[in-house]
C-alpha cells in the first residue's frame, strides 16, 4: 500500500511538471526547479520503499536528498518572487552553497560516517526502509532548514 503511494505520488509530480512546461510557453524557472526537485525527492522515496539491497537503498537515500535539500530554498526564493521582495544574489548563493555542502555529506553516505555512522535497511512486508545512526554532519541538516527559514 504505502509503495503504491509513493509511485502515485511521485507519477503526479511528473505530471504536475510536465503539465506546467506544456500550459506555458514561458516557464519561470524557479517554478521548474521547484517543481523538478519535489519529483526528485518522491522519486527517492518510492525507490526506498522497494530497495531490496543496502545500495539500493543509499542510492534512493541520494536521489531523495537531492530534493530534500534544494525544495525549500528553492520555495523561499519562489515565495520571495511572489511576493516581490528582492532577495540578495550574496543571500541566494548562500543558501543554495549550505544545501550544497550538506548534500556533499549525504552523497558520502556508504563510504563514510560522517553523515550516517550506521544504517540497516529493514524490509517489511510493504515496503523498506533505513534505520540510521546519525553522524555529527547530520547535525547541519535541520540547520540549513533553520537557516533557510529564517532569510524570509
Amino acid at each position: 500500500m504505502i509503495v503504491t503511494l509513493y509511485f502515485v505520488t511521485f507519477l503526479m509530480s511528473v505530471v504536475a511538471l510536465i503539465s506546467l512546461l506544456l500550459r506555458n510557453k514561458r516557464v519561470d524557472s524557479l517554478f521548474f526547479m521547484l517543481g523538478l526537485f519535489v519529483s526528485f525527492n518522491c522519486l527517492g522515496r518510492f525507490l526506498l520503499s522497494i530497495s531490496t539491497t543496502m545500495d539500493m537503498a543509499i542510492w534512493a537515500t541520494r536521489i531523495l536528498y537531492i530534493g530534500a535539500m534544494y525544495c525549500p530554498v528553492v520555495l523561499i526564493m519562489v515565495l520571495a518572487q511572489l511576493c516581490d521582495l528582492e532577495m540578495p544574489k550574496w543571500v541566494r548563493m548562500m543558501l543554495v552553497t549550505a544545501s550544497s555542502v550538506v548534500l556533499g555529506f549525504v552523497f558520502t553516505v556508504g563510504y563514510s560516517p560522517v553523515y550516517y555512522k550506521e544504517m540497516e535497511l529493514v524490509q517489511t512486508e510493504d515496503y523498506s526502509y533505513l534505520v540510521k545512526t546519525y553522524g555529527p554532519a547530520h547535525a547541519l541538516y535541520p540547520a540549513s532548514l533553520v537557516i533557510s527559514i529564517s532569510v524570509m
